[in-house]
């Protein structure tokens, strides 16, 4: 289910017109001989009327009082501080639930497919195929199987979906 919604949602940012996102943001040190890592990033992107909210999760280890975060942004900003529990409800309210049973005594039901195709279509451009995998191994045997190459170095960042 993670997987449909980040191809939906990939899907989805392509078709939004928007300003071409000239760079990206990133953490600036005080002390060159100090760093800043940063092992995970969330994001929530919201667009309405013209109007585009960043709602940013990032993880970092390091001196907190030492470092810069600088993103860049077409526009004047309104900067705030989110709800910490909003990505935690977010993951929770989009969360699979998982049914089994219900084969009345006749032995297990049939294992759904590991790849379910919820719809092909055409938009402008593009072929686009709405999907959801049951694993990273499943969508990559997926797009391996439509043609597709995905290098092996790729695993463990669709793992983490």
């Amino acid at each position: 289910m993670k997987i449909c919604i980040a191809a939906v949602l990939a899907i989805v940012f392509l078709l939004i017109p928007a300003t071409p996102a000239l760079a990206d943001g990133g953490f600036f040190v005080l002390d060159p001989s100090r760093d800043i890592h940063q092992p995970a990033q969330k994001a929530i992107i919201l667009y309405e009327n013209n109007r585009e909210d960043l709602i940013l999760q990032v993880k970092y280890e390091g001196d907190a009082d030492k470092f810069a975060w600088v993103i860049p942004v077409p526009n004047y900003p309104d900067v705030d501080v989110s709800e910490p529990e909003l990505f935690q409800e977010l993951a929770e309210l989009t969360m699979v639930t998982v049914y089994s049973g219900g084969g009345f005594g006749c032995g297990p039901m049939a294992a759904p497919p590991q790849v379910e195709v919820w719809e092909e279509k055409v938009v402008g451009p593009y072929d686009v195929a709405i999907l959801s995998a049951s694993s990273a191994e499943a969508l990559i045997n997926w797009l391996n199987a439509n043609g597709y190459f995905f290098p092996e170095e790729g695993n463990e960042i669709v793992d983490s979906y």
